[in-house]
C-alpha cells in the first residue's frame, strides 16, 4: 500500500483484514498475515509513505583549524570515515595550523593519501600550513591555496627531542634522540616528496634548516597546484575540528545546524 493517498491505505487494510478472517490457514500463516497487518495500520497511522530513499552524497568541508596532536588527528579522521560511511566521498579540509606532532600527521597522510575510489580528499590551504600541518596539507590528492601575500608554508625539520630526556646525558641516549629526530625529518620528507615530485633536493634543504614559502612558491614546487579565491560551492556541509571541542560542530553555510558538545 507504500504510495497511496489517505483513501486507499484504508481501504486495502480492511480488505487485508477481511481476507485473514476469510481464508482458513494454518495458525503460523495467519499470525504473521496478522504481524504484517498490525505493521500496515502502523504505517498508514503515523503518515509513512513507505522505506525512506537515501540521501544524495553531498560535498563535505571539514574546518581544520587547530593544532596538530593526537586528539586533533583522531577527530579529523573520524570525521571522514563517518562522512564516508554516510555516501559522502567529495571531502575538502580546510587547514590553517601552526603546526604540532609529525608523527599523527604523518599518519592521517597516510590514511587519507590511499583511501580507495571514490573517495577524493582535497587540502586548501586559508591561512598557514606550518611544520606539522604540511605534512597534512600534502595528503591532498587535489592541494590549493587561498591567494594573498599572507599565505604560508613553513617547513622545518624537528627539533623537540620526544620523551622526557634525562640530564644525565650518555651518547646511547644522544643516539636514540639523534634516531628520532630523523625519523621525523624522514617523514616530511616522504610526505611533501609524494605531493612535489621534483624537488627533493629543495625540500631536504628545508628540513634541514628551515622555508618558508608563499601560495606561489609552494605552486612552483608543486605542493599546491592551484591558487584558488573560491572556497567551496554552495550547499556544501560543513564541519568543524578544533581543540576546544571532543566533537566536530556541524555546519551548514551560514548558520550552525547542530553543535554536539
Amino acid at each position: 500500500i507504500y504510495g497511496y493517498g489517505a483513501l486507499r491505505p484504508a481501504i486495502a487494510l480492511l480488505s487485508t483484514w477481511a481476507t485473514i478472517k476469510r481464508v482458513k490457514l494454518p495458525l503460523i500463516a495467519r499470525y504473521a498475515c496478522v504481524v504484517t497487518f498490525v505493521q500496515l495500520v502502523a504505517c498508514t497511522m503515523f503518515g509513512q509513505s513507505g522505506p525512506s530513499s537515501p540521501k544524495s552524497p553531498q560535498p563535505v568541508v571539514i574546518n581544520f583549524v587547530s593544532d596538530v596532536n593526537y586528539d586533533t588527528v583522531d577527530r579529523l579522521l573520524k570525521t571522514v570515515t563517518e562522512q564516508i560511511d554516510k555516501g559522502n566521498h567529495d571531502i575538502t579540509i580546510l587547514i590553517g595550523s601552526g603546526g604540532g606532532q609529525v608523527e599523527p600527521a604523518f599518519a592521517a597522510f597516510n590514511i587519507l593519501r590511499h583511501l580507495a575510489a571514490p573517495t577524493q580528499i582535497t587540502t586548501y590551504n586559508i591561512a598557514n600550513a606550518d611544520s606539522a600541518a604540511v605534512v597534512l596539507f600534502s595528503a591532498g590528492t587535489k592541494r590549493y591555496s587561498l591567494p594573498g601575500v599572507g599565505m604560508r608554508f613553513l617547513i622545518h625539520g624537528a627539533f623537540k627531542l620526544n620523551g622526557n630526556v634525562p640530564s644525565f646525558l650518555t651518547s646511547e641516549i644522544l643516539e636514540q634522540q639523534l634516531a628520532q629526530v630523523n625519523s621525523s625529518n624522514q617523514m616530511v620528507i616522504q610526505a611533501m616528496e609524494a605531493a612535489t615530485k621534483d624537488h627533493q633536493a629543495d625540500i631536504l634543504a628545508a628540513v634541514k634548516s628551515q622555508r618558508i614559502l608563499s601560495a606561489e612558491q609552494a605552486k612552483d614546487w608543486g605542493l599546491v597546484q592551484e591558487i584558488k579565491d573560491t572556497l567551496f560551492p554552495p550547499n556544501t556541509l560543513m564541519l568543524v575540528v578544533s581543540d576546544s571541542q571532543p566533537k566536530p560542530e556541524q555546519v551548514s553555510i551560514g548558520r550552525v545546524v547542530t553543535s554536539e558538545r
